[in-house]
């Protein structure tokens, strides 16, 4: 028999010994299998459509970059972004175990599904192991695609408001949606010119709408200028934009303002015709007036541009084209061609100034303004007009015209046999 203090020290290893198995048992499996060094986790971001009832699945992946000897635990939680939970998905948390050898592993998150319209919406998943500082934490996007139609806006036109006299009437523009919304919907609006001028002619408004969930039609109104000045009819604009829970469909509305007072007589304009002397070389000026028979309350713009005639660009002329704007109370202006300079001796030539598409004035009957270049040069060859073919009976006379300045010499060549000239 051993002796007591023996079988004492034997009974306190075999303690030690126990404490010491259950505490390396009761350690976190991941402190027992860190990843091998230069393995690392890998994760896409995912997309997943909403659906209209029930669930949709995301599925997330997780990969290692190698196979491990050791199963290796991968810890996840959610993380709320535009997308929050409980209501757009399920938050969830746990761990997933990529075995040994493998390098693939996932697990499932639930979205809500909805037939509400709104905007793309996203949340995080978050994967780390705590444990291991070898494999770094990883922050997955995942974003919730909406499969509903958003209603759409739009804005009516106004196609007649009658400007009055004095003070303001009321355009009053239709704006609605094509289906109501159980969202909030909301849209910027803004005024703009077009042949109505802000604040001459109308007040210009801007500012933002907003339908409550279940309405269908707002209004917006605009003040229009009366007045008792003689003018065309004129328009502006109101223009959507910016929708919020909706989509645009028809954004710009249209409002004429009917004039009231006397129809006014629009100016004419009309141009000249001119002409120059060509001279023998760089260019010479021909100036074209443009006029207005009578002053203008309004802007007037009037496009213009050469053509041929027997003169021709760019050998006669050089060629020109753009539009004249008279401001008002303007009633005249001009526009300047140039001609070309030669010693070719030739026929007097001409080209044409022609005037189109005015705006707050009429063009005279006759739009063409036509400029006539005087040929300067003289020298021994004349200038002859072509008879065209001709036959002659013989021992009979015959008279041929031959266009030639004053003083020319002229020549005849190649006359048939038994032919000759006086």
């Amino acid at each position: 028999m051993k002796p007591a203090n023996q079988r004492l020290t034997g009974t306190v290893c075999m303690i030690l010994a126990l404490i010491t198995l259950l505490t390396a048992c009761s350690k976190p499996a991941s402190d027992k299998t860190p990843a091998p060094e230069g393995i690392t986790l890998e994760a896409s971001d995912i997309q997943v459509t909403e659906g209209n009832s029930g669930f949709s699945i995301a599925t997330v992946n997780i990969n290692l970059s190698a196979a491990s000897n050791e199963a290796i635990e991968i810890g996840y939680r959610t993380e709320n972004g535009s997308a929050t939970e409980p209501n757009d998905y399920q938050s969830n948390s746990g761990t997933v175990t990529i075995a040994a050898g493998e390098t693939t592993q996932s697990f499932t998150i639930s979205i809500v599904s909805d037939t509400q319209p709104e905007e793309d919406e996203s949340f995080n998943i978050i994967l780390s192991r705590p444990q291991d500082s070898t494999l770094e934490t990883i922050t997955i996007k995942v974003t919730i695609e909406d499969d509903d139609a958003f209603p759409a806006l739009q804005v009516g036109d106004i196609n007649t408001i009658t400007e009055g006299d004095s003070g303001t009437t009321a355009a009053v523009f239709n704006i609605t949606l094509s289906t109501s919304s159980s969202n909030a919907v909301t849209v910027d609006y803004a005024t703009s010119d077009g042949t109505a001028s802000a604040p001459g002619d109308y007040l210009s408004k801007n500012g933002t709408l907003s339908f409550a969930p279940g309405e269908t039609s707002k209004t917006v109104t605009v003040d229009v200028v009366g007045d008792t000045t003689p003018e065309q009819d004129e328009k502006f604009s109101l223009t959507l934009s910016n929708p919020g829970n909706a989509s645009l469909n028809d954004a710009i509305g249209m409002a004429t303002i009917v004039n009231d007072d006397t129809t006014a007589t629009l100016p004419i304009l009309q141009t000249e015709n001119i002409s120059i002397t060509e001279d023998d070389a760089g260019t010479t000026a021909v100036v074209f007036n443009i006029t207005l028979s009578t002053s203008s309350s309004s802007t007037v713009t009037v496009d213009y541009a050469t053509s041929d005639g027997t003169a021709s660009a760019p050998n006669d002329y050089l060629s020109k084209n753009g539009t004249l704007s008279f401001a008002p109370g303007e009633t005249s202006k001009t526009v300047t061609v140039d001609v070309i300079g030669d010693v070719i001796a030739e026929f007097d030539e001409t080209f044409k100034l022609t005037l189109s598409n005015p705006d707050n004035a009429d063009l005279n009957n006759n739009t063409d303004g036509i400029a006539t270049i005087i040929d300067n040069d003289t020298d021994s060859t004349a200038l002859l007009s072509n008879p065209g073919p001709q036959s002659f009976d013989e021992e009979q006379a015959y008279t041929i015209d031959i266009t030639a300045r004053p003083g020319t010499r002229v020549f005849v060549s190649g006359m048939p046999p038994g032919m000759h000239w006086d």
